[in-house]
């Protein structure tokens, strides 16, 4: 659940690519690479793991 903004943002973007063209798939993978970013700095900074209580 931690993107599924994004993936609302993907599904939307899907819809129209044919309508948008070439321009939008660059900024498609840059948005993607962001967001790639975003999570491997979560993962490194350990935001990622479940806590378990006992």
């Amino acid at each position: 659940m931690i993107f599924d903004v994004e993936v609302a943002f993907l599904i939307l973007w899907a819809v129209v690519f044919k309508d948008v063209g070439f321009v939008a798939l660059i900024e498609i993978v840059i948005f993607l690479f962001i967001l790639g970013l975003g999570l491997l700095y979560a993962w490194k900074k350990g935001a990622l793991k479940q806590e378990r209580f006992s």
